[in-house]
């Protein structure tokens, strides 16, 4: 069922995020444009992305605050590659200190965990706990594009798929940091 009408102009929307705590609220994005919906569709906003210079690769939602969201970014401006926002895209944090100067192609929050992000770039893999900066997360992983994250809750291991090198598996960065 369509639930929006030419929200980006006629153009392909690059990311979509459902927020799993209420799924009236949907965020997508088109270049850098961050369009959100509170009501399922019945009507839609634009985000203020002003501080964004580069394309959105990715968006997560908090999986119990619907307002609470991170985005990713294309690019090569080292100083903008994740923002978070605590009121669904009316302001926002950069949170990118700790990352290579390189696209950010995915980003997801362990659910929880004491808010452990980890992200995708195109050198590789990287987790952020708390307010901690990021931190390589590349073990046995070669220097190679991250595309995908996945993390299966039942056995606490992360999966990530790259280019071109195959999917890798380690565990929850939750787990190890108990160690």
């Amino acid at each position: 069922t369509r639930i929006s009408t030419n929200i980006a102009g006629g153009q392909s929307l690059d990311a979509i995020a459902v927020a799993h705590s209420n799924a009236a609220y949907i965020y997508a994005s088109n270049q850098r444009n961050l369009y959100y919906t509170t009501n399922t569709g019945s009507s839609w906003n634009s985000a203020s992305i002003s501080s964004f210079s580069e394309n959105i690769t990715s968006i997560e939602v908090h999986p119990t605050n619907p307002a609470i969201i991170w985005v990713t970014l294309s690019g090569y401006n080292s100083s903008n590659k994740v923002f978070y926002s605590t009121n669904s895209g009316a302001s926002w944090t950069n949170i990118s200190s700790g990352l290579p100067n390189v696209p950010v192609n995915k980003i997801v929050y362990e659910k929880g965990s004491s808010d452990i992000l980890y992200v995708g770039t195109d050198t590789g893999f990287y987790y952020k706990n708390g307010t901690d900066n990021w931190q390589a997360y590349n073990t046995n992983l070669p220097l190679t594009q991250v595309r995908d994250i996945e993390l299966q809750y039942s056995d606490k291991k992360i999966r990530i798929g790259t280019h071109g090198r195959g999917i890798f598996e380690s565990d929850f960065m939750s787990e190890i940091l108990l160690d």
